[in-house]
């Protein structure tokens, strides 16, 4: 349950991102900055839905429990505990998706990681050429075009002899560049939203900044013209793979020729200014993300999970239980056949009223949301306070809901 609601708050973060990039950063001759954008953005995709424990929750190392309450199981309505049978064997529509999703990122990881074997064959049998922070393999028969591979750079047999010098300053680029540890960032990216297109356009746009970067650095040395030659003789038979940096790839060469006709520019935009505000934004989106707006109230004080005496329900537990049980089971949300687990928790205060009422574990269906969270909001005072030390105190606990489909 928490990886889907991870997936999806991340996923809307790089949507986010990206949008903006390719609306008013894309365009731009700043190679360095958009690929810090980019960079930050996959480390924000990959924070942010966390951001909601980091702000305006007091943390706790325990909690009490309830058992759990299962709704619409056999016709009625009933309460067991965590270990019942009824809701541990039946396949849930979430571990259904939990294998799909697994299976996927197995499917990315073997596609991406299956080439590199063919790499590190090459790299083994092709004479090698220690250099200054880079190695030279030239490759006999297999490579077709120049790639570099972390810090190897393999240069093909059939390669025009005076684009050379210029091939090897602009792999030799992307290694200066550590271009190699954004694409292992963008490989456990990639695996983890391997479900979200934009996750692989996304990939696409920092793959092709290391070009432009690439080219910016070789231009401090090069000339322009004969340089843009190099680039259009390599253009062929190209095949682009997740863990190699190219000299030429077709798809972005119109792009990169028109790069090397305009001047590179400095300094910052005020896209590249609005950066900030943008990411300041989805922190504080997601930090609020738990509800706050129907609680009865907020508890003020010290809150206790574990006290000598506790709190106490009119009628004692089995009239607590029997409450519990009542919460309803939304019929369009059982006609659609949808089940899910809730997990509400609460406070009851000094005084045994109910606060501080909010979801710590999403069922992702917003109806069996509501319905748990305004059956505890609901909930009548309890006769008896928790108290410890002699004092009267506050006591936080939380009730799992089940909401179960019954068996035909």
């Amino acid at each position: 349950m928490e990886l889907f609601k991870f997936l999806l708050t991340a996923g809307f973060v790089i949507i986010v991102i990206y949008t903006f990039y390719v609306l008013f950063m894309k365009h731009q001759n700043r190679p360095r900055l958009n690929r810090i954008y980019l960079l930050t953005g996959i480390l924000a995709a990959f924070c942010v839905p966390f951001m909601q424990f980091s702000f305006f929750q007091a943390s706790t190392s325990a909690i009490i429990v309830l058992p759990e309450i299962a709704a619409g199981v056999n016709s009625g309505l009933s309460y067991s505990f965590a270990t019942d049978n009824n809701t541990g064997n039946a396949i849930t529509l979430m571990q259904i998706l939990s294998a799909i999703y697994i299976l996927g990122l197995m499917i990315y990881v073997f596609i991406t990681l299956y080439p590199l074997a063919g790499v590190l064959q090459i790299i083994n049998r092709s004479p090698k050429a220690k250099k200054d922070g880079y190695t030279l393999v030239f490759a006999k028969s297999k490579a077709k075009f120049p790639f570099t591979f972390f810090n190897f750079i393999i240069l093909p047999s059939k390669i025009e002899e005076e684009c050379n010098p210029l091939i090897i300053m602009h792999e030799k680029a992307h290694v200066e560049l550590k271009h190699h540890y954004d694409l292992i960032l963008m490989f456990i990216f990639g695996a983890v939203f391997w479900f979200l297109p934009f996750a692989k356009w996304y990939q696409n746009q920092l793959k092709a900044l290391h070009e432009y970067e690439a080219d910016s650095l070789v231009l401090e040395q090069a000339d322009k013209l004969h340089y843009a030659n190099c680039l259009l003789e390599q253009a062929f038979d190209v095949k682009a793979f997740s863990f190699f940096s190219h000299f030429s790839k077709p798809n972005i060469l119109s792009r990169r020729l028109h790069f090397l006709s305009e001047e590179k520019k400095k300094g910052f935009s005020l896209a590249h200014l609005l950066f900030w505000p943008l990411m300041f934004a989805l922190m504080f989106s997601q930090s609020c993300v738990n509800k706050t707006e129907d609680k009865p109230y907020i508890v003020e004080g010290e809150i206790y999970t574990i006290v000598e005496e506790m709190p106490e329900y009119e009628g004692g537990q089995e009239a607590l239980m029997a409450y519990l049980q009542k919460v309803n089971y939304p019929d369009e949300v059982k006609d659609a056949e949808i089940e899910g687990s809730v997990f509400v928790q609460f406070v009851v205060d000094k005084q045994g009223r109910i606060g501080n009422v909010e979801i710590v574990r999403s069922s992702m269906n917003e109806l069996l949301d509501d319905a748990a969270y305004s059956h505890i909001s609901n909930m009548p005072e309890w006769t008896k306070a928790g108290r410890h030390n002699g004092e009267y105190v506050n006591v936080k606990y939380t009730v799992p809901f089940q909401f179960k489909l019954a068996d035909d």
